[in-house]
């Protein structure tokens, strides 16, 4: 249980006190929390539509699997989960597991299918040419709207 007492954050945990800790300390670990969520569904995202630039077929079954779904979320199969025990462990387990890691499997699945429901990515650059650029630059890439032409990411068409 913590307690508060003059301008920090004591707590107890398991009958051992610990040291008091002030509440710029626990916003900046709630701003490091928030900004790890967001860089980390950023880079993954990054690397999908990359990874998918590259491999038009699977980007096209993707888009055909999307295209299968209703907006609905009801309905057989829905409510229950059935994976492979130990198949994926990316965000760790246990009492030291990733806290956001519900959400950013929503988040990611949520842009990926809002993104490649109704469009598709292609390489801005030839076959062959390095793709990589100074760190924080990024990958040009190319957006093409289903039935319509490309156009460069950031530029108008």
């Amino acid at each position: 249980m913590a307690q508060r007492s003059k301008g920090s954050i004591r707590g107890r945990v398991h009958g051992i006190k610990s040291p008091q800790t002030s509440p710029g300390a626990v916003f900046g670990n709630i701003f490091v929390f928030i900004k790890a969520r967001y860089q980390t569904s950023a880079n993954t995202l990054k690397d999908v539509v990359t990874l998918l630039a590259c491999r038009p077929d699977i980007q096209k079954a993707l888009r055909a699997d999307l295209g299968k779904t209703k907006s609905s979320v009801t309905g057989k199969g829905t409510t229950t989960f059935s994976p492979t025990p130990g198949s994926h462990v990316a965000f760790s387990g246990g009492p030291r597991a990733c806290m956001g890691k519900r959400f950013a499997k929503a988040q990611f699945c949520a842009v990926s299918a809002a993104l490649f429901k109704d469009y598709s990515v292609e390489s801005a650059i030839d076959d062959g040419q390095a793709a990589g650029g100074p760190p924080g630059e990024g990958v040009l890439m190319c957006l093409k709207i289903k039935g319509k032409g490309t156009s460069m990411l950031g530029q108008a068409s």
